[in-house]
């Protein structure tokens, strides 16, 4: 079992004693760092991976449907250009 051990000095620096507790605290936080640094390095390739799943992509415009913000900017824009590949009479 670790002991753990948080002390508050007289010059108000805090001091953390244990087996190993420091090295850890760095050990997972450089993991989280550098998955964070890859998730944002792939970010539209996990969006692309995310999306192709059929239930996630009905699930994320569904909820993106039912903010109002999001709605009122993207539907005006769907209906009322014409494509570019449609003819027009």
């Amino acid at each position: 079992m670790y002991k753990f051990h948080l002390e508050k000095n007289n010059n108000n620096t805090i001091t953390i004693e244990g087996e190993g507790v420091i090295m850890r605290f760095l050990f997972l936080f450089t993991i989280l760092l550098s998955a964070a640094a890859l998730l944002y390095k792939w970010r539209y390739r996990v969006v692309n991976l995310i999306l192709a799943i059929s239930f996630l992509r009905r699930l994320a415009v569904s909820i993106s449907m039912r903010m109002p913000g999001f709605r009122k900017k993207l539907l005006p824009g769907l209906f009322s250009k014409q494509s570019k590949n449609t003819p027009s009479n």
